[in-house]
C-alpha cells in the first residue's frame, strides 16, 4: 500500500534499471486509433499520474465516494475520476464497493474506497 508521506515512488511511477523514472499505466489509445488520439493520450501521462495520486489520497483521507463526488471534490473535469478509478483498481489501490449513491444526474453509482 502506498504511503504518500514516505519517500518511495508514488503509484504509477517505476524506477528503471538505469535509475531513470517512468510512469504508467498511461492513458490508453488503441492501436487502431488515429495518430491524434495517440498524441492526446501521450499528453495526458503526467496529468493522469497526478489525478491518480490525488484520487487515492482523497479516498484515504475522506472515505468512499462516487466518481462524480471525486470529480466535484477535486475540481476535476466531469468524468476524469471515472477514467482514473479503473486504473487504480487494476493496480490494487482502490476497490469498487457494493454500496451506491445518487449522482448529480440522479443516477445510482458505486462508491470507491482506498485499499
Amino acid at each position: 500500500m502506498i504511503d504518500l508521506d514516505q519517500p518511495e515512488l508514488p503509484f504509477g511511477m517505476f524506477e528503471e534499471d538505469n535509475g531513470s523514472i517512468t510512469t504508467g499505466p498511461d492513458p490508453r489509445a488503441r492501436n487502431s486509433d488515429p495518430e491524434t488520439s495517440h498524441e492526446a493520450a501521450s499528453s495526458m501521462v503526467s496529468e493522469a499520474q497526478n489525478q491518480r495520486i490525488q484520487i487515492y489520497a482523497w479516498l484515504k483521507g475522506h472515505g468512499p465516494m462516487t466518481a462524480d463526488e471525486l470529480d466535484d471534490a477535486l475540481n476535476f473535469r466531469l468524468t476524469s475520476s471515472g477514467r482514473r478509478l479503473p486504473e487504480l483498481l487494476e493496480a490494487g489501490k482502490v476497490e469498487r464497493l457494493k454500496e451506491t449513491r445518487k449522482t448529480r444526474s440522479n443516477r445510482r453509482a458505486h462508491l470507491w474506497g482506498a485499499i
